[in-house]
């Protein structure tokens, strides 16, 4: 038994803040929850009380991320519980080249009291068809990012599937400020608890006179900067104008720079530059960094041996990494639509990263801006409110991978459309005929290609369709390639 009181005085907590208190009186309760608070409020805590809980009950828990950074600071976060006997775990990564058999024997030994893995990685878990026995109680960190086009409809199959799985489950929903959150709640039966709160109070400016390098100058001495860019060959440009300043040039971290370039086997030019920007005190952040030197960059940000990161908006999504000051050098970002403004939503958790609780009496955000764009900026992104999330599981592509992924769990066509019913698609869109034809097209695509098949009504994956479920790709990339091989096969034939 783990008294929660302990666990408020390793993190120096007194007492909770109101929204806190009224929270884990919810979760007492049982229900669901949804909390919607800004970046960097205290959400976490909120998790660790949940979970200490259902420890206590004899149950255990997950805490699914959006992102592997995330995904290994809450697991250093909570590997203190390894102190009181239990088992925590990290699962995350790429999806491994494995047969299913092989994989769900791997999947089937996890052995853990507290999981915590990336969307990706868990929905993996699932699709094995692995029992997750005595599960009660399960974390949604970054809630909102089910809104995502690219990877949201992962988030929300899992959240749907572990309802599904799990009648009883206990969900937490960690959620930013967004435009909907009450029909989110609503999707979850759920309580809802939402607060303005922040810590640190925060300033936001539109800076159009100064360069990013007067900026940086300017704010520096006050504490350490986090900058975001759109890309990241931004990033490293960025890097590279700001190690010339002469602020930079006193600092020399040449030990902390060996150690990053050590961090890998095999240093590749990317790992050299971004060491000789650590020697000045400076380094950028973004998915192409391994896991060994992200994680060194982070912790000496947070020491202040590194003064100042430029970032792409990953970071944003809730590594906690807080700086004094925050500078969004870009709002706007190429798509295949070509470059369009970034969703205020992400403004703001980039802005809320400003701030540093017990160091900062404000955080400072600041946009770097034109003057023609000033009072569009302010109306929009300062003044203005984040978005509606929109769900994506119902688009053909995402409605196809996961009507693959299902039929290893459920063999009866009716039971598929059901599930789908239960989806936040379902819930904020309603249609269910048009989305039933689409499934039952989809299913038949799936056995013409021999993915799936249907013996006395029930239906199965057929050997290829369970191996391109477990490599989790698209069953229509894996449709064309598999043309395309024959029909390279079948050219290189006819010299026979």
């Amino acid at each position: 038994m783990i008294n929660f009181t302990e666990i408020l005085k390793i993190h120096n907590i007194v007492r909770p803040y109101d929204y806190q208190e009224k929270a884990i009186a919810e979760i007492d309760k049982g229900k669901n929850l949804i909390v919607s608070t800004p970046t960097a409020s205290g959400k976490t805590l909120l998790a660790e009380y949940g979970i200490v809980r259902a420890l206590n009950n004899n149950g255990k828990a997950i805490y699914v991320v959006p992102m592997r950074a995330l995904a290994s600071e809450k697991f250093r976060e909570f590997e203190i519980y390894k102190n009181f006997g239990y088992k925590v775990l990290l699962e995350m990564g790429d999806m491994e080249s494995l047969d299913v058999e092989t994989l769900k024997y791997k999947y089937s030994r996890l052995n853990f009291d507290v999981l915590f893995a990336t969307a990706e990685k868990l929905d993996a878990i699932l699709r094995a068809n692995v029992s997750l026995k005595d599960l009660k109680f399960l974390v949604v960190d970054e809630i909102h990012f089910l809104g995502s086009p690219d990877r949201g409809s992962v988030y929300e199959i899992l959240i749907a599937k572990l309802r599904k799985n799990f009648p009883d489950i206990q969900i937490l929903g960690l959620s930013a400020t967004i435009g909907n959150i009450d029909e989110l709640a609503k999707w979850l039966d759920a309580s809802l608890i939402q607060s303005s709160f922040r810590p640190v109070p925060l300033t936001e400016f539109i800076e159009t006179k100064n360069d990013l390098n007067a900026i940086v100058a300017e704010n520096l001495p006050k504490g350490n900067i986090l900058i975001f860019t759109n890309s990241k060959k931004r990033c490293q440009d960025l890097c590279g104008e700001l190690s010339e300043l002469a602020l930079f040039g006193n600092i020399n971290e040449q030990e902390l720079s060996e150690e990053i370039l050590n961090a890998v086997e095999s240093p590749t030019e990317q790992c050299k530059l971004l060491t000789n920007f650590v020697r000045h005190g400076i380094a950028f952040h973004h998915a192409g960094l391994a896991n060994k030197q992200r994680e060194l960059v982070e912790e000496n940000f947070k020491n202040s041996r590194i003064k100042v990161i430029i970032a792409t908006p990953t970071l944003a999504y809730g590594v906690n990494l807080p700086a004094h000051t925050v500078i969004i050098e870009r709002l706007n970002r190429y798509t295949n639509k070509g470059m369009v403004e970034i969703p205020v939503l992400e403004y703001k958790q980039m802005s809320g990263r400003s701030g540093r609780p017990k160091y900062d009496k404000e955080g400072i955000a600041i946009i770097k801006a034109n003057k023609a764009k000033e009072k569009h900026i302010r109306e929009k992104y300062i003044n203005g409110k984040p978005e509606d999330i929109e769900s994506y599981i119902l688009a053909e592509p995402n409605l196809r991978f996961h009507t693959l992924s299902l039929i290893s769990e459920i063999s009866d066509v009716d039971e598929i459309i059901k599930f789908f019913d239960t989806t936040f698609g379902m819930f904020r869109y309603g249609n269910p005929e048009a989305v039933e034809r689409n499934i039952i097209n989809i299913i038949n695509g799936l056995k013409d290609w021999k993915f799936a098949e249907e013996k006395n009504t029930k239906l199965n994956l057929t050997p290829v369709g369970n191996r391109i479920n477990q490599m989790y790709i698209d069953p229509l990339t894996a449709e064309r390639y598999i043309v395309n091989f024959l029909e390279m096969a079948e050219q290189f034939g006819s010299y026979d």
